[in-house]
C-alpha cells in the first residue's frame, strides 16, 4: 500500500503501479486490510496506467485518469 488518504470520514487505501495491466499481485495487500486495521477503511484503489476499470477482490483497479476524476475536489 503506497498512500492512505483520508475523504471526508472515509479512507481510502491506495496502490500505485506504473504498468498497463494488473493483476492480484497487484492488490495484495490492500486486499488483506480489514476496517478494523484502518479506521474508517471504505475504499481499496489501484492506480495504473492500462486502459480499463477492473475488479481485483474487494479492490477497484482504476487507469490514472479515472481515479483523478474520482478525487473530491
Amino acid at each position: 500500500m503506497d498512500f492512505l488518504v483520508q475523504i471526508g470520514r472515509e479512507v481510502w487505501a491506495i496502490e500505485v503501479k506504473a504498468a498497463r495491466q494488473v493483476d492480484s499481485r497487484a492488490a495484495k495487500a490492500l486486499n488483506t486490510l480489514t476496517a478494523r486495521e484502518i479506521r474508517g477503511l471504505k475504499r481499496r484503489v489501484v492506480v495504473f496506467l492500462g486502459p480499463r476499470r477492473q475488479r481485483i477482490g474487494d479492490a477497484d483497479a482504476l487507469p490514472l485518469r479515472e481515479f483523478l476524476k474520482e478525487l473530491p475536489r
